[in-house]
């Protein structure tokens, strides 16, 4: 007669690959769900400290190590799926709503949130860069007036964008 402990490891045995196929997969989803949640919510942090700072933030690359968690990010989202020059998830992503809530974040905060592709040059790698400027339909970008200055906080507040203050100077250069 076997031991309770050989009789239970050859239960444990037969039950384990059944059990933690189940688990596994569903732990691998919830660690999937938490680097892509992981992901935007460091670059939200990204982009909120270096436009605090006074900088241009960075673009982020979603593909190596350069930024933690982005390539269990990419893995999970399947970037190396994406059409080429895709500057969204796809819709049929299962992510995607986590990029539709980074990119209404960015779009309440007068920004256009978008994705361009990179590569190392020699064809070994290529990647995805999360990127963020001005949105241009809401504030005047340097492609649009090659003078273009940061305007100060209470002129934007009195005003709302900084279009809004350029028609407010051009009335005003019309009357004089």
């Amino acid at each position: 007669m076997n031991s309770l402990g050989q009789q239970l490891s050859q239960l444990i045995v037969l039950k384990k690959p059944v059990t933690n196929l189940r688990s596994d997969a569903a732990a691998q989803q919830r660690l999937q769900k938490r680097a892509v949640a992981r992901f935007f919510e460091d670059a939200k942090d990204h982009v909120l400290s270096a436009i605090q700072s006074g900088k241009q933030p960075e673009p982020l690359v979603l593909g190596t190590s350069n930024h933690g968690g982005a390539e269990e990010a990419a893995r999970a989202m399947q970037t190396y799926q994406w059409p080429h020059d895709s500057r969204v998830v796809p819709a049929n992503n299962p992510f995607h709503a986590e990029w539709k809530a980074f990119a209404d974040w960015a779009q309440s905060q007068d920004l256009d949130a978008y994705f361009t592709d990179d590569h190392d040059g020699v064809g070994v790698r290529s990647w995805k860069c999360l990127c963020v400027r001005p949105d241009p339909r809401k504030v005047v970008t340097p492609d649009v007036a090659e003078d273009a200055v940061v305007l100060p906080k209470d002129i934007l507040a009195r005003f709302g964008t900084a279009q809004a203050y350029l028609e407010h100077l051009q009335r005003q250069a019309g009357h004089a």
